[in-house]
C-alpha cells in the first residue's frame, strides 16, 4: 500500500446508479494518495466540474450496507511498476466540498504486478 504514496495520479473507478462503470484520473502532489494503515488508503484531490466520479459519489449510493464498490490503479512511469486496489468506501468516509473530494478506501484486495511482467526496457 505504500507504493501509492509516491504517485502524482491515480485512476479511480466505481459504478453509477445504473451499474455502469466510470473511471477518472485523479491527480495531486506526491502523497495525495496515502496509506492510513494496511487496509485503508486516504485521498484528497480536486475533480473537474461534471466529472462522472464526483457526480456518482455525490449521489451517496451504496452497495447494500457494505459501501460503494471502488477500484484504483496506480502506475509509476519512472520504473513501470503498477499496483491495483479494490475495495469499498462507505458514506461516512467520503466528503465532497465543491470540486474537492476526500475519501478513504477500505481495501479488500491489493495487487502489485509480478516482477517477471515488469521487464526493464533498454535503448
Amino acid at each position: 500500500m505504500h507504493f501509492f504514496a509516491n504517485l502524482q495520479y491515480f485512476v479511480l473507478g466505481t459504478l453509477d446508479k445504473g451499474g455502469r462503470p466510470w473511471a477518472s484520473i485523479v491527480t495531486g502532489e506526491r502523497g495525495f494518495v496515502r496509506p492510513v494503515n494496511r487496509t485503508h488508503l486516504a485521498m484528497v484531490t480536486d475533480l473537474s466540474e461534471g466529472d462522472p466520479i464526483l457526480e456518482t459519489l455525490n449521489q451517496g449510493l451504496t452497495v447494500e450496507e457494505g459501501g460503494r464498490l471502488v477500484a484504483g490503479l496506480g502506475i509509476d512511469l519512472t520504473n513501470r511498476q503498477r499496483s491495483k486496489v479494490a475495495g469499498r468506501i462507505s458514506r461516512d468516509l467520503v466528503r465532497i466540498e465543491g470540486k474537492e473530494l476526500q475519501l478513504i478506501i477500505t481495501a479488500e484486495e491489493s495487487l502489485g504486478n509480478c516482477p517477471k511482467v515488469n521487464n526493464a526496457k533498454g535503448p
